[in-house]
């Protein structure tokens, strides 16, 4: 329906905000490590149950836990653990506007288990509250269906 095509857009353009714009690295990455950094970036990102030490990934794999440090901001263009950090946000920000669940909730989803830390957290990266931010967002898709209705 054209409400929830309208909401999705709006989401979709909310989430083209947030990826960082960081500069391309210039030294050369091999297939193998290009390989092994999204392996990393995806086995951190699935492993929410748990805490995942950055030194037993680099055992795991071989390597030195500043080398696997090193690969991933080459990489991705930040950090692993400001990488996870802007994700869960960027997914706690489309789980506000998609669904009724408490804020608490979705703060625990997103690896937070004191909901001010998140609110904090949250208003630094997106300049509002999480509350306001689903008010905001809400309201916009309203006026957007308002608009196109009349």
């Amino acid at each position: 329906d054209r409400r929830t095509l309208t909401l999705k857009a709006l989401e979709l353009f909310s989430l083209l905000e947030t990826i960082p714009r960081a500069e391309l690295s210039r030294e050369y990455c091999s297939a193998e490590q290009l390989r092994l950094a999204r392996h990393l970036r995806d086995h951190l990102l699935t492993n929410r149950e748990g805490y995942v030490s950055l030194a037993q990934l680099a055992a795991e794999h071989e390597m030195s836990v500043s080398h696997l440090q090193k690969l991933f901001k080459q990489v991705y263009g930040v950090p692993i653990y400001r990488y996870i950090k802007e994700y869960r946000l960027e997914q706690a920000a489309v789980e506000l506007v998609r669904s009724r669940k408490p804020i608490t909730e979705i703060a625990q989803h997103a690896g937070y288990d004191n909901a001010s830390k998140f609110s904090e957290s949250f208003k630094k990266r997106y300049g509002k509250t999480p509350s306001r931010y689903r008010a905001d967002k809400k309201n916009a898709v309203k006026r957007s269906i308002k608009n196109k209705t009349e």
